[in-house]
C-alpha cells in the first residue's frame, strides 16, 4: 500500500499518470519503451493496463518533456529525508497534514486540467485522506519503532511527508 501510494503521488506530480507509452526498435535491434516518441523513429503507441482497466480508455492530456523532467526531479527530491534529532509531535503532525493537503491540491489541479484520469484521481484522494486521518499528536507521543521514526522524520521541517512515508511507512 505504501509503495503504491508513493508511486501514485509521483505520477500525479508529473501530471502524466496515464501518459501514452511508445514502443520502437533502436539501431541495435533492441526494443525500447518510453512515454515520449523518439524523433526520426517509427514508434507505435502501446495500450497499457492498470488495476483499474486499460489506461488508454480515458483520454488524458499529455505534458511536455520539460515539465515531466521537472516533475520527476521534484519527486525525487521530495523523497530525500534526514531524521530530526528531537521529536516535535505538534510540528510533525502539522507538516504531515500540510504536505498531504498540498498533494491533494496538486492532484485536484491535475485532474481538473485533464492530466489525470478520474479513477486514478479518486483512488489517490481516498488513499491520501486515509493517511492524513491517521496523523495525530497523541499517536505521535505514544509511538515507537517505525511509527516513531516516521514522526521523527516529519519533525524535520526540511522533509516532505512523501519521503517520510517512503522511508518509514505511514503506519
Amino acid at each position: 500500500m505504501r509503495n503504491r501510494l508513493i508511486v501514485l503521488c509521483l505520477a500525479l506530480l508529473a501530471g502524466a499518470a496515464q501518459a501514452a507509452v511508445y514502443k520502437w526498435v533502436d539501431e541495435n535491434g533492441v526494443t525500447q519503451y518510453s512515454n515520449q516518441p523518439p524523433e526520426n523513429k517509427n514508434a507505435q503507441q502501446v495500450k497499457t493496463f492498470s488495476n483499474s482497466g486499460m489506461t488508454g480508455s480515458t483520454p488524458v492530456k499529455p505534458i511536455n518533456k520539460e515539465t515531466q523532467e521537472f516533475a520527476e526531479a521534484l519527486g525525487k527530491s521530495l523523497l530525500k529525508t534526514k531524521q530530526a534529532s528531537t521529536l516535535n509531535c505538534t510540528q510533525a503532525v502539522k507538516d504531515g497534514q500540510s504536505g498531504i493537503d498540498s498533494m491533494l491540491e496538486v492532484g485536484r489541479k491535475n485532474y481538473k486540467d485533464g492530466y489525470v484520469a478520474k479513477d486514478q484521481y479518486d483512488r489517490f484522494n481516498t488513499q491520501l485522506n486515509q493517511a492524513r486521518g491517521r496523523f495525530s499528536v497523541g499517536e505521535c507521543q505514544s509511538s515507537s519503532g517505525r511509527a516513531r521514526d516516521f514522526y521523527l522524520c516529519l519533525s524535520n521541517p526540511n522533509n516532505h511527508v512523501m519521503g517520510c512515508m517512503k522511508n518509514y511507512g505511514n503506519f
